[in-house]
């Protein structure tokens, strides 16, 4: 996954006040690393560690991008699963 030194957020998420403070720091993650590939296929293990929260709070933080069209969540042809950002 594709680590810079500087993560840009889109204005409407940074201004979405429906949205967690961590699932809006989430979504910078994701962002970041589907700039390579268009998709983040990071666990949820990894998405926690870079914010420093468990894995299962990670996963709520996910679906809540999920539910707010931040994110569109697939499963790849190997079975993992794909992060879409829609929000840029």
């Amino acid at each position: 996954m594709n680590r810079q030194s500087y993560t840009v957020y889109p204005r409407r998420a940074i201004f979405d006040h429906t949205l967690t403070a961590g699932a809006r720091l989430l979504y910078g993650v994701i962002f970041t690393d589907a700039m390579d590939t268009g998709y983040c296929c990071a666990t949820n293990q990894y998405l926690g560690d870079c914010i420093r929260v468990s894995p299962d709070r990670a996963s709520t933080y996910v679906s809540e991008l999920v539910r707010h069209d931040y994110v569109r969540r697939e499963l790849g042809d190997g079975g993992e699963r794909r992060l879409y950002p829609l929000v840029t």
